[in-house]
């Protein structure tokens, strides 16, 4: 019985079968595509494209990003404790525009906005020297590795690997190795440190 309906099925309706079934892929397509050239898939693969680095590897850049910060943190504390030295000498500096305005906007006298301003800056100060000491102690873990001098001389002495290759009398590619090698010690407890650091400064 199966076999004879088979038989029935001409040549024509196997054709308009095909058809029917390509018209049907045609749409899936169409649809893909318009999903593919959505605004907001456009972005998404942006995204995507731009964060193709792991966990890992970005947690890596990270803790390069905070060792190189070292000398610059260093800086700012100083410009701020000069900052304050300054005001405390010859007063607010006349054309700092948001003392100005803070002053504009509000009734507190000279010296109120002069002592409020100190008291930020020392905020700020206090904060800077926390990251210090976080790298300072996350540093001090390790201290005793023969390569340890490799990794300061890169990233807070900032000299070239060519140069850190020739004090060691190493060629560069163990240099980097090694100060790969420390990077990665160094990123659970830099990361953890900050972490921490951030959530008692919210408080």
């Amino acid at each position: 019985m199966e076999q004879n309906n088979i038989q029935d099925i001409s040549e024509q309706q196997i054709k308009d079968f095909f058809k029917m079934i390509q018209k049907e892929a045609n749409k899936v397509i169409d649809t893909l595509n318009g999903i593919i050239n959505d605004e907001a898939f456009k972005e998404f693969k942006k995204y995507i494209e731009d964060n193709k680095l792991d966990n890992k590897q970005n947690s890596y850049k990270k803790t390069e990003s905070i060792l190189y910060s070292y000398n610059s943190i260093k800086e700012a504390i100083k410009v701020k404790e000069d900052i304050i030295l300054e005001i405390l000498e010859n007063g607010l500096p006349e054309k700092s525009k948001s003392i100005v305005l803070n002053m504009a906007n509000s009734k507190k006298d000279i010296d109120e906005v002069k002592q409020e301003y100190i008291l930020t800056l020392k905020k700020e100060i206090l904060k800077n020297e926390s990251y210090i000491l976080m790298i300072d102690k996350s540093l001090e873990v390790i201290k005793d590795d023969e390569y340890f001098k490799a990794l300061k001389d890169k990233y807070i002495n900032k000299k070239s690997i060519d140069e850190i290759a020739n004090d060691y009398r190493k060629n560069n590619a163990t240099i980097s190795r090694n100060i790969n090698k420390l990077v990665n010690k160094l990123r659970p407890i830099i990361l953890t440190n900050l972490y921490l650091e951030e959530i008692y400064y919210k408080k």
